[in-house]
């Protein structure tokens, strides 16, 4: 399999730390302000994720490191499903390692391997895939907003009190095709920029070019929280 990637997160214009954490072609990243793009070639199952640390509860700039780091230690072994268990499992450790009462990270992932995807997703960071000028969209939005213009919570995220709930990620299997284009973002993204806006960007320009002007497009309108997107091509399948 062969991928030509974009890679974009950055603490947007009033939050004091950036969140939010990708993994991409083997590597965790998590930096105040980060663009990369190049491409990959391999034969061995491949992740990539934006996970979104939970703003409003203690330590969501470690939960989603925890969880990039989770899934390059299991990339390799375990489907994604099995990764979110594990990172979910690994967070409520750290919790009450230290003795913290809340934290967590929403996750958007893909998994390449062969010619298949494996698309997972928990709380509110969404996936797209493009193909001929559509748009789809493989995730659930695990949220609810309380009151007209009120605040959002979220029902799923990994960390969550296994005691009392178990997680339940939206999973689906795809079928690969040359020349899809996926998109994982977070809600920094989503909140400030249309499907209808997201759509024409991906759709007009190569995955680097897209990426930049996405995350520009959001900060014109507001940049009010971290903002974190992977745009991935499939140039070439191999069964």
């Amino acid at each position: 399999m062969k991928i030509e990637y974009a890679a974009l997160t950055n603490k947007g214009k009033i939050r004091k730390e950036n969140q939010d954490s990708l993994f991409i072609v083997h590597q965790r990243i998590n930096v105040e302000d980060y663009f990369a793009s190049g491409t990959a070639e391999t034969d061995a199952p491949l992740c990539l994720a934006v996970f979104d640390g939970m703003g409003g509860g203690q330590c969501g700039r470690e939960a989603s490191v925890l969880a990039a780091d989770t899934m390059g230690a299991l990339e390799d072994t375990c489907a994604l499903s099995a990764i979110f268990q594990a990172v979910s499992a690994a967070i409520e450790k750290y919790m009450k390692d230290h003795a913290l009462l809340s934290m967590g990270t929403t996750a958007a992932a893909l998994m390449l391997s062969g010619d298949c995807a494996e698309i997972c997703n928990i709380g509110d960071s969404g996936i797209y895939c493009f193909y001929q000028d559509r748009m789809i969209r493989l995730f659930e939005n695990h949220s609810i907003r309380i009151g007209t213009g009120g605040k959002r919570y979220l029902t799923q995220y990994l960390g969550i009190n296994s005691a009392e709930m178990q997680i339940e990620p939206f999973a689906q299997m795809v079928k690969l095709c040359e020349g899809y284009r996926f998109l994982l973002c977070s809600d920094g993204l989503t909140d400030l920029v249309s499907e209808t806006e997201i759509a024409e960007i991906v759709t007009g320009a190569c995955v680097s070019n897209a990426c930049k002007e996405l995350f520009a497009r959001a900060m014109q309108n507001g940049g009010k929280d971290n903002i974190s997107l992977i745009l991935v091509d499939i140039v070439e399948v191999k069964p």
